[in-house]
């Protein structure tokens, strides 16, 4: 089990607005495997291209602005960040289930 004071700010806010690394890997267009290592700290800084990939899927998530500084910072996350709507939860469901195949 993870420590708590070991989150990063990234996870922290993950937590705080409902959403898994592998939604937040689909909605940035990145790989699970990034996202992860950056939000366990094992891989705490990354290209700038790929952190502004995660802060510009947070800001579209949260409906307000996440900054690299509120994602890689030091200081964790101050501000109450928003939950989702229902609305938007059906969304990250659809887009985070594989594509349907058709059978033969």
């Amino acid at each position: 089990m993870n420590n708590p004071k070991n989150k990063t700010n990234l996870q922290h806010i993950l937590d705080d607005i409902g959403i898994t690394q592998a939604q937040l890997a689909l909605l940035s267009g990145l790989e699970k495997y990034q996202v992860s290592l950056i939000a366990s700290g094992t891989r705490p800084d990354c290209y700038i291209s790929t952190a502004k990939k995660i802060c510009k899927a947070l800001s579209k998530i949260c409906k307000q602005r996440i900054t690299l500084n509120d994602v890689f910072g030091d200081k964790p996350v101050s501000r109450k960040l928003r939950k989702k709507s229902k609305k938007d939860q059906s969304e990250l469901d659809s887009n985070s289930q594989p594509p349907n195949t058709p059978s033969e």
